[in-house]
């Protein structure tokens, strides 16, 4: 037993027919022979159908048994493609459930087309849909030819008509669309954009849910990137090597964290998520003051830091008494059961630029950093809202007040340069480069090359 049939279709001014030939709806009941057609009408369709029947009649002239449901929308503005994309995907998913086991065809030839590109977008995405295409018979464009007008007589043009009375010599225009090129070709636009966004993790939905259109090699390399993201450097490194990618540094392991650590925030900024870039600035401060002192001056705060994670003071005022009194006296507090803060760490590196151990400005720009973080900080708090531009631009001014070496804000590329240079020059005497800080854009590139590979 053959498996019933339904068509969905636009009625536009090429149908049912027009120069002789069949319009692209009567073709498809010619040659398909559904057993059931929807009539999607405009305003003006309706207003001629309900006056003649044009449509209808000429459909039961070539399927006479055929069951035929008018489906009148009151849509003046046959270009309004999101009020037919709404009503398009109601219709066809409430036909499909009342009609399991139906095979439902769609004609994408037939009205405006908005209505065409409104049932291809259908097509692409809801299952088991056969976008059915209607060539002219001059096998080009039709714009220029004139359409037939509506009449309740329809005998004299189907006694004309050349599909129905020469069956033999005209040729079935019918061509059954693969619209799968069609679907590849938007996920990967949609998927491009997610990966240059850093939206890994939507990237990583949209692979596994399209699998079939996806390489597993791919959908590692997202993954990686994804932890990667999310600072779960073991596990992406695993992920990449699984997809054949070397994407991490080759470098020692606390400067590779502390690397990783800032690119991820330093993503988080060029993606305006300015709220998620600061929450996490007080970690990173801390890391490069830690890494200052360490590097520059062989002080390593490891080594005064008790089991509780607090500065044990007598073993710092044992080997470095002048540095606790520096320090305290800037803070205005001792040091004693506190945990290393920012604070701390930046008081330490005023102490060695004042002995001359470093340049002077480095530790004015650290203490912009602290200035940053506090301000965004209470703002976030304070306003229980995302950070803007605007509490950007406002923090830079307030925190650059008596710091001499803080120019003016003038952009968020500004403030991210400046960022991006103060990162270097704490990292002084690391493995880090320059060019490393577009670790996060050559990744991007590897993950859209393997898209299109």
């Amino acid at each position: 037993m053959n498996k019933p049939s339904i068509l969905f279709s636009p009625i536009g001014k090429t149908d049912p027919v027009r120069e002789g030939y069949d319009g692209p709806m009567l073709h498809i009941l010619r040659h398909y022979r559904p057993n059931k057609v929807i009539f999607f009408l405009t305003a003006e369709i309706e207003r001629i159908e309900s006056k003649c029947q044009w449509n209808q009649k000429f459909a039961r002239a070539v399927l006479p048994d055929i069951e035929i449901e008018l489906m009148p929308s009151g849509i003046e503005d046959a270009s309004d493609f999101e009020a037919f994309i709404r009503i398009f995907e109601k219709k066809l998913m409430k036909t499909a459930a009342e009609n399991p086991d139906a095979r439902l065809m769609v004609n994408i030839s037939s009205g405006s087309p908005q209505m065409t590109s409104a049932l291809c977008v259908l097509a692409s995405s809801l299952p088991d849909l056969y976008p059915i295409q209607v060539k002219t018979p001059e096998k080009k464009s039709n714009a220029n030819l004139p359409h037939e007008k509506p009449t309740s007589d329809i005998e004299p043009l189907l006694a004309s008509l050349i599909d129905h009375n020469l069956p033999d010599e005209a040729e079935n225009r019918c061509v059954n669309v693969k619209l799968e090129n069609y679907v590849r070709r938007n996920l990967l636009e949609n998927l491009r954009s997610q990966i240059n966004l850093g939206a890994y993790e939507a990237a990583l939905g949209t692979v596994e849910k399209n699998r079939s259109y996806f390489s597993d090699a791919l959908a590692y390399a997202i993954n990686g990137a994804h932890l990667r993201k999310q600072f779960c450097l073991k596990d992406a490194n695993n992920e990449f090597s699984k997809a054949g990618l070397s994407v991490f540094h080759k470098m020692d392991s606390r400067e590779l964290k502390i690397l990783e650590f800032y690119l991820g925030m330093r993503n988080d900024f060029q993606r305006g998520d300015f709220t998620r870039f600061f929450v996490r600035l007080s970690p990173l401060a801390e890391a490069l003051a830690a890494y200052i002192l360490r590097k520059r001056f062989g002080f390593d705060m490891a080594n005064y830091t008790g089991s509780d994670g607090c500065m044990n003071v007598m073993r710092l005022k044992a080997g470095h008494p002048e540095l606790v009194l520096s320090v305290e006296a800037r803070l205005r507090f001792t040091l004693d059961g506190r945990q290393p803060s920012l604070e701390a760490y930046n008081a330490m590196i005023f102490y060695f630029a004042d002995n001359g151990y470093v340049e002077p400005d480095l530790p004015m720009r650290m203490d912009m950093l602290r200035s940053l973080q506090k301000a965004l900080r209470n703002y976030a708090a304070h306003e229980m809202s995302s950070i803007s531009t605007k509490a950007l631009k406002d923090a830079w001014e307030r925190g650059r007040k008596g710091n001499a070496a803080i120019a003016e804000y003038k952009s968020e590329n500004a403030m991210l340069k400046w960022m991006d240079r103060l990162f270097l020059d704490a990292m002084q005497g690391s493995s880090i480069r320059p060019e490393m800080l577009a670790s996060y854009e050559s990744m991007n590139r590897m993950l859209t090359a393997m898209m299109f590979g």
